[in-house]
Parts: structure tokens; C-alpha cells; sequence
């Protein structure tokens, strides 16, 4: 398989964003308010300092990862059924919590003991470095650098993710396939693309990505001030920032099953200029 073609991809994005802009950006909206409040709900027993609330706090943590990653596929169905022009309500964004979705469960576990390797892995990285790092954060305060420890862990975690990307619409076009069989796949169709998939994603964002880049230098620049304009200013850049964000997200959910289903075959391009996604007749499950 060849790569796919990045002009051709972003006009298939384009034109199921032009169809569905509307309810896949609630889709995403509504995954990410889902999963702040169940973050919410995991870390509250860590607001008592003992050690058995710490550790309630972490099993609460990894079960709503787990969670988490259920919705996460739910919102990867909706997106390929936009792209396939079958019909979507914002409850698909729960079908991975049906009966005969283990398989969905299976691998939210799978990826909840990626992510927590990661951090077991930098957090011993960080013991044998500590010294280190204590002079380099000296000067910071404990809310800054714990900042830039997230951005770090989220970033690693991020990367090292890429390669499975491709896992839950794997299994959402195969659900007789084994989990770990569908990772397999997933980094076997992502083996040699890394760069050029992070490129279309990039590409894919384009625009959005660039204002929310922007805003967030703007917010930095202008939170020194503390007059009454300068802080009606920072509300309106933050509500611009926001919505340039679900934009933007928007935009990279859509994108990645847009790039799974051209580099499969299921969307390729035509003679004509005006290429169109693919039809079903579907209409129900």
C-alpha cells in the first residue's frame, strides 16, 4: 500500500465537515465533558492526603481510563459513519458499553496499561535523574512544574499511541478480530507512514490549529495586564481559544478515519476532480 495522497484526503475531510460540522463537533464536546467529569470523580479521594485514598485515587483512575477509552471508540464510530454517509445519532458515542462490544472493553484495557507505562517508565527515569531535575526546576514553582510534567507524560503518551491508531476502527470494521491482533494491524498499516499520518493530521487541522496557536500566544501576552479592558480582552481570546480548539479536534477525529479508509482502500480517488466519500444504504446498524 502506497501513501495516500494529502490534497485528495482534505477534500473528502472538507466534505464531510460540510455535511456533519454541526453534530460531530458536539460529538466531540460532549466526549471530552464526559471524560472531565469522570477525571473529576478519579482524583477526588486524592484530595485526603493518606495513603489509602491515594490509591483509591489511582484504581478510580485507571477504571475511568478505561472509561474513558470506551467513549473514545464510541466517538471514532461516529466520524467513520459520517464518512460513510450511514446514520449517526450522538448515542453511538455509548456503543462500546453494549454486550457485544468486548472486545472495545479489552482494549481500553490494553491502552489504559500503555498509558500507565509510560508514566512508570518516566516516573523511574525521573528518580535516577531527580538531582537533575531539582536544579532545573528550582526556581519554578510547584504548580509550574507540575504543568510541564503533564505536557511531558501527555506528549510521550501521545507519540507512543500513534502506531494504534488505527485499533478501534479496526475493530469497529471487524469485531470477530482479536484485540491484540488489531494492534498488530494497526502498527503493521502504520509501519513507514508515522511521519507521513502526523503529517496529514497537521494538515488536516491547517487553519484551526494555527488560531489556536495564536490565541494561546495572545492569552500568554496579554494575561500581564490587569486593567478592566485588558481582561474583557483575555474572556473573549479564551471563549475564541476554546472554540478554535473543538475546531481543531473536530478536524483530527475526522482526519484519522479519513486516512484508515484511503489507505485500505475503502475511499480512493476517482478521475474526476469533484471526489465524493463513500455511499451507503444503510440506515440503521
Amino acid at each position: 500500500m502506497t501513501k495516500p495522497d494529502y490534497k485528495f484526503m482534505h477534500v473528502i475531510l472538507n466534505q464531510c465537515l460540510r455535511l456533519n460540522a454541526g453534530k460531530a463537533m458536539f460529538s466531540v464536546f460532549l466526549y471530552f465533558l464526559i471524560q472531565f467529569i469522570i477525571m473529576g470523580i478519579a482524583v477526588s479521594p486524592a484530595a485526603v492526603s493518606s495513603l489509602f485514598t491515594v490509591m483509591l485515587a489511582l484504581a478510580f483512575l485507571v477504571g475511568m481510563n478505561i472509561c474513558s477509552e470506551v467513549l473514545l471508540y464510541g466517538l471514532f464510530v461516529i466520524m467513520a459513519r459520517f464518512i460513510e454517509k450511514k446514520y449517526v445519532t450522538i448515542g453511538f458515542l455509548f456503543i462500546g458499553f453494549r454486550k457485544n462490544q468486548k472486545p472495545v472493553f479489552r482494549s481500553a484495557i490494553v491502552f489504559t496499561a500503555i498509558y500507565a507505562s509510560v508514566v512508570v517508565v518516566l516516573s523511574i527515569a525521573y528518580f535516577f535523574c531527580k538531582n537533575y531535575f531539582s536544579a532545573l526546576y528550582e526556581n519554578l514553582s510547584p504548580r509550574t512544574v507540575l504543568s510541564y510534567a503533564a505536557i511531558i507524560v501527555l506528549s510521550i503518551t501521545m507519540l507512543v499511541s500513534i502506531p494504534f491508531s488505527f485499533v478501534r476502527l479496526i475493530l469497529y470494521k471487524n469485531n470477530e478480530i482479536k484485540v491484540l491482533q488489531a494492534f498488530k494491524k494497526s502498527m503493521m498499516l502504520m509501519k513507514g507512514r508515522f511521519f507521513h499520518f502526523i503529517g496529514f493530521v497537521l494538515y488536516a487541522c491547517g487553519r484551526s490549529l494555527i488560531q489556536v496557536i495564536i490565541i494561546q500566544f495572545a492569552l500568554i501576552a496579554f494575561s500581564a495586564g490587569s486593567n478592566s479592558s485588558t481582561s474583557i480582552l483575555l474572556t473573549f481570546l479564551s471563549i475564541a481559544g476554546v472554540m478554535a480548539q473543538y475546531r481543531t479536534l473536530t478536524r483530527l477525529f475526522v482526519a484519522i478515519p479519513i486516512y484508515y479508509y484511503t489507505l485500505t482502500g475503502v475511499i480512493h480517488s476517482h478521475k474526476t476532480e469533484d471526489s465524493q466519500p463513500p455511499v451507503s444504504s444503510e440506515n440503521g446498524n
